[in-house]
């Protein structure tokens, strides 16, 4: 539901008619090294395809110049409208043993596809909605694959 009274119309004329890939993330340092590749691969990706930063992570870049296909909302107190209008989300955890990802417990609320590193997956390899990337290469691949997959 793009029109949700709960997102403020800034960021719903920002998301309307493109494709919204999701990351949640507190401002937690394994949180901004993700935001960082995010920016990076944003950069690379058609403008009809925006990245929703949802959550206190925004912190640690409101100094930085971000492409114009990312939105950072800063912290929320109801995630669930923001995650609602994502076409897909990601989960990429690059350090291990920091436990099981309760972001993607929030993710599986809106059975959409699911981008993740192979450790981000651990506890849910084999959820349908998981789809595992190994590389920078296949992360923005498998974007552009999901993106043209909606539009046709």
């Amino acid at each position: 539901i793009r029109d949700s009274n709960q997102i403020p119309p800034e960021i719903q004329t920002c998301i309307k008619d493109k494709f919204v890939v999701g990351f949640l993330g507190a401002n937690y340092t394994p949180n901004i090294m993700v935001v960082k590749i995010i920016l990076h691969i944003a950069r690379m990706l058609p403008r009809d395809i925006v990245f929703l930063i949802i959550g206190s992570v925004a912190e640690a870049f409101k100094n930085a110049t971000a492409p114009p296909n990312v939105i950072f909302t800063g912290y929320v107190k109801n995630v669930e409208p923001y995650l609602a209008v994502c076409d897909a989300f990601l989960n990429l955890k690059m350090t291990s043993d920091t436990g099981i990802e309760v972001k993607v417990l929030d993710y599986l609320k809106f059975d959409k596809p699911i981008i993740s590193t192979r450790i981000g997956a651990l506890g849910f390899e084999h959820h349908s909605n998981i789809i595992i990337v190994n590389n920078l290469k296949e992360l923005r691949n498998m974007i552009l694959e999901l993106a043209r997959s909606v539009r046709r």
